[in-house]
């Protein structure tokens, strides 16, 4: 009796997959994404091109592009910054992708000069700031609001004009470099 438990036990797993399979049937996928505040198609895995990427018959770099809205500005930043640089991020967090070393605006090594030096007139404490902190680029999300640029030094034109370079634009991204 104890045996055919821990048999039972022992397909679970594989049980389980099966019915999580099933379930991402392209049939299911209206199911789905018909539910509130989900996005759609951004996460299924099973889909001809999803496939074919995986055992590289379709581009990968692609594949997410067509998934990833702000890819474009990864595949920029892999092919132009080098290894070792650090970008502050004030956007989401979609850039998984990405082989800089990305920190999030309110991250603990770069706080003091992103939220910290919000005043007017603070634009030399928050480069000061984020250069110790060894950052050499800033993305922007053009699409976030709770950035003024009146009002958020490291955002201010006059931090812009002293401090940085834009190295890349596009509908929902700005690259900036620190000089």
């Amino acid at each position: 009796m104890r045996h055919a438990g821990s048999r039972t036990l022992q397909g679970l797993p594989a049980g389980l997959m099966i019915v999580v399979l099933f379930l991402n049937l392209p049939v299911f996928l209206p199911l789905a994404d018909a539910r509130v505040g989900w996005i759609p198609n951004t996460i299924h895995s099973i889909k001809p091109s999803a496939w074919a990427t995986a055992v590289g018959l379709y581009d990968a770099d692609r594949y997410t592009a067509a998934r990833v809205r702000p890819y474009s500005a990864v595949q920029f930043m892999n092919a132009e910054l080098a290894p070792d640089a650090r970008v502050v991020t004030f956007s989401e967090a979609s850039h998984f992708y990405t082989r800089a070393e990305m920190l999030h605006d309110y991250s603990r090594s770069v706080a003091a000069g992103t939220w910290g030096a919000r005043r007017p007139g603070s634009e030399d404490e928050a480069y000061r700031s984020l250069r110790a902190a060894g950052v050499t680029h800033i993305l922007w999300d053009k699409v976030r609001q709770d950035i003024d640029d009146d009002d958020f030094a490291v955002r201010s034109p006059a931090f812009r004009e002293r401090y940085t370079r834009r190295v890349y634009e596009d509908a929902l991204v700005e690259l900036d470099e620190l000089l």
